[in-house]
């Protein structure tokens, strides 16, 4: 419907309109285009090409979509249609399932030689639970030239479900070597990589995918690696290997506390010691000085209370505090180590009741843990608070945990 006029419809006159078309052309949806008064108009502009951004642009626009995704023939239409018609968008485009099956089976046999639309085809198959279908559609569509790293990522995926390591591998070998990937593929790319028993940080950290991440990127990476020992060896190598170390507009104080982080979770206890007092400053940053004083604790064996006096100091003196159940936990450490006890249970208790979500960092672990486990360590640190007996944190006494 177009040259609408944009009134209230007080007396249900278009909305009367509106069924009476959909019930009369068994048109399942409407579109409308409403008048639009400009005097540009008058100049014969094409409105869609000069002022895309205008709501008669927008709305013309919209029916072009329409029309193509319901075309199965058309290059464009096709792969708008396959987003659309997968199976969380049936009840909207189509009568019924068998509908929708019959339009992809014909999009399938339209473009059978086109890489690209067979690989988005796999995409509805896997939401209905038809692997083999989906699997057979990335193959079909990698033969026929789709070769972006998506679809080999995609089949390493299959290869890995069907206890192909070799092949899956390969696959996610190749997926590395591509550049300017985004960094979620790269982090699923590392994760298959890890589940294949085909763990090489070095390797991973110089490759094409990871070189051609900007700095931004690398550190949020290098930040989601920090479930388990191995996650811990990819984000030091890959911090280690940053090439903006010596870059005026790096951060370097992110740059060494996140190595540090990684770097205390690995056991490298003096390594890290020397790269907090490096970021250490003007001793303001709690932050910092709470994790210089546990790798002090690793490296030494023993309470650096002077370190911990500090935490507890910049802890009272912080008027707007950390509400986050890992500060809690950090707090109940320190204060325990300067000898305040009650202080300690206070903030042990306080960190219990600041789970939020399922998982949270432990400095118990220096990892990333579930909440079952993250309430297990506070447990232990609660135990040593209570019977005011050195406990040796997990991080520095198991590191089968890590694994």
């Amino acid at each position: 419907m177009s040259n609408v006029p944009d009134l209230d419809d007080e007396e249900l006159i278009l909305k009367n309109k509106i069924l009476a078309f959909q019930r009369q052309l068994g048109f399942r949806r409407h579109m409308i285009v409403r008048r639009y008064d400009s005097l540009s108009l008058l100049n014969q502009a094409v409105f869609t090409k000069d002022r895309p951004g205008s709501r008669l642009a927008k709305e013309y626009n919209r029916i072009v979509r329409e029309f193509t995704a319901c075309n199965r023939k058309d290059r464009d239409g096709a792969p708008d249609y396959i987003k659309r018609g997968a199976r969380r968008y049936k009840w909207r485009y189509d009568n019924s399932i068998q509908e929708r099956e019959d339009r992809l089976q014909e999009i399938e046999q339209t473009h059978q030689s086109d890489g690209e639309i067979l690989y988005r085809l796999a995409e509805p198959g896997e939401y209905d639970r038809q692997p083999d279908s989906a699997e057979q559609l990335v193959n079909q569509a990698i033969a026929s030239g789709f070769d972006q790293p998506e679809a080999f990522l995609k089949r390493s995926q299959f290869r890995e479900y069907n206890n192909d390591s070799d092949g899956a591998a390969e696959d996610v070998w190749r997926v590395l070597d591509s550049e300017q990937l985004s960094p979620f593929m790269v982090r699923e790319a590392v994760g298959r990589l890890k589940r294949l028993k085909e763990w090489n940080p070095q390797k991973i950290s110089v490759s094409r995918a990871v070189a051609t991440l900007d700095l931004a990127d690398k550190l949020w990476l290098a930040e989601t690696f920090n479930r388990s020992r191995d996650d811990l060896s990819i984000a030091a190598v890959l911090l280690e290997n940053v090439e903006d170390w010596s870059n005026p507009g790096a951060d370097l104080s992110v740059l060494r506390n996140l190595l540090g982080l990684s770097y205390v979770g690995l056991g490298r206890f003096a390594d890290a010691a020397r790269l907090f007092r490096e970021t250490y400053g003007n001793g303001k940053d709690i932050a910092c000085a709470f994790n210089l004083g546990m790798a002090m604790w690793g490296t030494n064996g023993t309470i650096d209370r002077k370190t911990f006096e500090l935490v507890v100091e910049l802890d009272q003196s912080n008027g707007r505090k950390n509400t986050a159940a890992n500060y809690f936990q950090c707090m109940a450490i320190a204060y325990w180590a300067v000898g305040e006890p009650e202080s300690a249970v206070n903030y042990a208790n306080k960190s219990r009741g600041a789970l939020r979500g399922r998982t949270e960092s432990s400095c118990w672990r220096y990892l990333r843990v579930d909440n079952s486990t993250f309430e297990a360590d506070l447990d232990e640190i609660q135990t040593m608070i209570e019977s005011n007996a050195p406990s040796t944190p997990r991080f520095m006494s198991d590191p089968t945990h890590l694994h």
